[in-house]
């Protein structure tokens, strides 16, 4: 999802407020009448373009934390890769028999 001035004013921790539609424009950012939070400094145009490109960089990180599976469900599809493997059951040792004896100690019936 493409960032906007929003996101870049969030970003940047500055207290803020506006009435309005988002400005999109240079002209209509200057134009909001934002009112910037007790002694900050509000932001030129230009240093939210910059935060914006800042975040688009990372956005693959967002996408990524939504689209891998729950950590509990990567550490269960790890561990079953291992026990198929007596070779990474022995490199893996440590983290094997850790979460066997939980899986033993819990049978699913």
């Amino acid at each position: 999802m493409a960032k906007n001035v929003d996101d870049a004013l969030f970003a940047s921790g500055k207290k803020f407020s506006y009435v309005g539609d988002r400005p999109t424009t240079e002209a209509e950012y200057n134009a909001a009448n934002i009112q910037w939070g007790e002694g900050e400094t509000p932001m030129a145009w230009a240093d939210v373009q910059t935060k914006i490109t800042e975040l688009e960089a990372l956005e693959y990180k967002e996408d990524r934390e939504k689209a891998y599976p729950k950590i509990g469900d990567q550490l269960d599809n790890l561990w079953h890769a291992i026990d198929a493997d007596a070779d990474l059951k022995s490199k893996f040792a440590t983290f094997y028999n850790a979460i066997k004896a939980v899986k033993d100690a819990n049978p699913k019936s």
